[in-house]
C-alpha cells in the first residue's frame, strides 16, 4: 500500500504537478444542518460544495415556495422575493425624498398617495433624478420605456404587477431601457404576452431587485452592451413561439451581468446565454433548473461562449437539458457547484454535466457532478484546460439513444485536465476516457494529471445488461483508458472494484477502428498508488508504457492476471463516439 498525503497545501499540490502545469428578506423557516465529512472512506478529504458557513449543499434542491417567495439557496427554507408585502396599499416611502405615486386607475398628479398617477410611463416622463416612482399594489396594464435615470419601487413582487397590454405587438418588451444613466427597479412582477426586459447600449447600472419575471414571451431579459445587476429574483416559465426564443437571459456585445440570489426555472433554450469578448458574468447563489428544448435542441443551463468570461460561486444546475454548463473559448472560474440530473434531448443524445471546448480555460473548486448522461465532464480541443480541486463525478448514466457510454470524464483532441483531490465513482463504461484520434493536424497531447484521486466501481454500459434494448456485446467497465497520444500522471491514487480493467494504456499504431483512427503513443508516470479488485489490473498494449513507469504502485487481487497485476490482453476498445 502507499502513503496518502491528506494535508498537502495548495502550494505543495502545485509543486507535485509542476511537471504538468510548468435585502432583508422575510423567512418562513430556518434549518441549518451541521457540516459532515462526506466521504470518510477515502484516503484524503474532498471539500464539498458549500455555503459561507461550511454547510454542504450537495443534496440540496430548491423547495416549492408560495407565491411571492423563493427558495433560500442551500437551505430548506423559503424567503420573500425582495421586500415582504406591506399590510397596506403602498410600500414604505420614508426613504424617498421625492416620491411620485402611481396606482392602477389613478388620475391625479402623482404628488401624494391620495392623488396618484394612473400610468407608470407618465410618472417616468415627469420624474427627475431625485424622484422615486412608487407603485401601489395592483396590476398595471402597460409597457414602459425608461430613457433617463429613475428609480421604480413596487409594494412587493407578489402584489405589484406590470403586465403587457394585449394590444401590444408580441415583440414589444414589457420594459425597454435605453439610457446610459443608473436605473433601479424593485419589488414587482413582470408578465404578459411580450418579452420581459430589453436593455441595449445601457452603460449605466440597471439594478433589478426583488423581481419576478414570469411567463414572458421569447425572453425574460435580452441585454446588449449593458450593465445589469439582478438580485433576490426569480425568472420562470418563459414561453416561445415556433422558431423563436432567446431563453431566460441572453447577454452579448460586452454586457456586464451580475446575478445574486437568483432562481431561473422552467424556461426554454437557455437558462443564461452570454457571449462575445468583453462580456462578463458574475453569479453567486444561482439556481438554474428545468431548462427545456425548443425545436428539438438546446435546453442548456449556462451557455458561455465566444470569448465571454464568467465567475460563478455557489451554483446549482438541476434537470436542464442537453448540458448543464457549456463553455467555449472562455475563461471561467467556478467555486461550489452542483450539476445533477441533466436530461437527454428528444433524439436521446446528450444530457451531459459540464462541457468545455475551443480553448476554454476553467478553474473549478468544490464541485459535485452526478447523475447526468453520456459524460460527467467533457473536455475537447487543443488548449482547452481544466484545473480542478475537490471534484466528485459520480453515477453518470448511459446515452439514452443506444444505452452506451456513461463516462465520468472524457478528454480528447489535445485537451488538458489537472485534478487535485478527485473521486470518480460508479460511472458507466469508463471512469476516465482519454483519446487522441481522427485529426492528424492536432499535434498536442491529451493530458490527464491527477494527485489524490480515487477511481472506483465503474460499471458496464447499460446496453450490456440482460434484457436491455438497444443492446451491445461489450459493456467495458474500465476505470481509466488512455488511447493514443496521451500523457497520464497519477500520484497518490486508488483504482479499485471496477468491472473490467483498472488502468489501460493502448498504443494503437496502425490500428483502424470502426469510427476513428486513433494515433500516437501513450505516456504514463504513476507513483504511490494501488490497483486492486478489478477483473484486469493494468493492461498495456504496445511498448511506450512499461512497468518501469510505475513507482510505489501496489497492484494485486485483479482476477484475470498471472501475477495479480499486469496483462497485455487484446481487449475490445471502447468506441470514442
Amino acid at each position: 500500500m502507499y502513503k496518502s498525503f491528506k494535508n498537502l497545501s495548495a502550494a505543495s499540490l502545485c509543486c507535485v504537478l509542476l511537471i504538468a502545469a510548468c435585502s432583508g428578506s422575510e423567512s418562513l423557516e430556518e434549518d441549518i444542518p451541521e457540516p459532515t465529512l462526506r466521504y470518510p472512506e477515502l484516503p484524503f478529504q474532498i471539500a464539498p460544495p458549500q455555503l459561507e458557513d461550511g454547510t454542504d449543499f450537495t443534496d440540496w434542491r430548491p423547495k416549492e415556495c408560495p407565491l411571492g417567495y423563493m427558495a433560500e439557496f442551500g437551505r430548506d427554507n423559503c424567503i420573500s422575493i425582495g421586500d415582504p408585502c406591506p399590510s397596506g396599499l403602498w410600500p414604505d416611502t420614508k426613504a424617498y425624498a421625492q416620491p411620485l405615486y402611481v396606482k392602477p386607475g389613478g388620475s391625479g398628479d402623482g404628488l401624494t398617495a391620495a392623488t396618484p398617477h394612473g400610468s407608470i410611463q407618465e410618472a417616468i416622463e415627469q420624474s427627475t433624478n431625485e424622484s422615486t416612482i412608487v407603485l401601489s399594489k395592483g396590476t398595471f396594464n402597460e409597457s414602459i420605456t425608461i430613457f433617463k435615470a429613475v428609480s421604480i419601487v413596487g409594494s412587493c413582487a407578489k402584489d405589484t404587477i406590470i403586465q403587457s397590454p394585449t394590444g401590444d405587438s408580441q415583440m414589444t418588451p414589457i420594459v425597454t431601457v435605453s439610457s446610459r444613466d443608473d436605473i433601479s427597479i424593485k419589488n414587482l412582477t413582470l408578465t404578459g404576452s411580450g418579452p420581459g426586459i430589453h436593455a441595449n447600449d445601457s452603460s449605466g447600472l440597471l439594478h433589478l431587485d426583488g423581481i419576478l419575471i414570469t411567463q414572458a414571451l421569447f425572453y425574460a431579459m435580452e441585454l446588449s452592451n449593458a450593465h445589469v445587476k439582478l438580485s433576490n429574483s426569480i425568472i420562470q416559465d418563459t414561453a416561445h413561439t415556433v422558431g423563436y426564443a432567446d431563453g431566460a437571459i441572453r447577454a452579448d456585445s460586452g454586457t456586464q451581468l451580475e446575478l445574486y440570489n437568483v432562481g431561473i426555472f422552467n424556461n426554454v433554450i437557455h437558462g443564461v446565454h452570454i457571449q462575445d469578448e468583453g462580456s462578463n458574468l458574475i453569479a453567486r447563489k444561482l439556481t438554474v433548473q428545468g431548462t427545456k428544448v425548443m425545436s428539438g435542441t438546446n435546453g442548456i443551463g449556462l451557455f458561455i461562449i465566444h470569448g465571454a468570461n464568467a465567475t460563478l460561486n455557489q451554483i446549482m444546475l438541476n434537470e436542464n437539458t442537453h448540458t448543464g454548463i457549456l463553455t467555449s473559448n472562455t475563461d471561467t472560474t467556478i467555486e461550489d457547484m452542483v450539476i445533477v440530473n441533466t436530461l437527454a434531448l428528444p433524439d436521446m443524445s446528450h444530457g451531459r454535466g459540464f462541457e468545455a471546448n475551443a480553448g476554454a480555460n476553467i478553474v473549478m473548486k468544490r464541485a459535485y457532478i452526478g447523475f447526468n448522461h453520456e459524460n460527467g465532464i467533457g473536455l475537447y480541443d487543443t488548449n482547452t484546460r481544466l484545473e480542478a480541486y475537490d471534484v466528485v463525478v459520480t453515477n453518470t448514466q448511459e446515452r439514452k439513444s443506444d444505452n452506451t457510454r456513461g463516462r465520468g470524464i472524457h478528454l480528447s483532441h489535445g485537451a488538458h485536465g489537472y485534478f487535485y483531490r478527485t473521486l470518480i465513482d460508479s460511472n458507466r463504461q469508463v471512469g476516465v476516457y482519454l483519446i487522441h484520434y481522427e485529426n492528424p493536424n492536432i499535434s498536442r497531447t491529451v493530458t490527464f494529471h491527477a494527485d489524490q484521486i480515487v477511481i472506483r466501481k465503474t460499471k458496464t454500459a447499460k446496453c450490456a445488461e440482460p434484457g436491455v434494448t438497444p443492446s451491445c456485446e461489450y459493456g467495458f467497465g474500465d476505470a481509466l483508458v488512455a488511447l493514443g497520444k496521451t500523457d497520464v500522471r497519477l500520484r497518490n491514487f486508488e483504482v479499485y472494484e471496477n468491472q473490467r480493467v483498472g488502468l489501460w494504456f493502448y498504443d494503437p499504431t496502425g490500428t483502424f477502428y470502426e469510427h476513428s483512427n486513433v494515433m500516437g503513443l501513450p505516456q504514463a508516470v504513476l507513483t504511490q498508488g494501488s490497483v486492486k479488485d478489478n477483473e484486469y489490473g493494468i493492461n498495456i498494449r504496445g511498448e511506450s508504457v512499461t512497468a518501469d513507469d510505475f513507482t510505489g504502485v501496489a497492484c494485486y487481487q485483479n482476477e484475470k492476471t498471472v501475477d495479480g497485476c499486469y496483462t497485455d490482453v487484446d481487449l475490445i476498445v471502447p468506441d470514442p463516439l
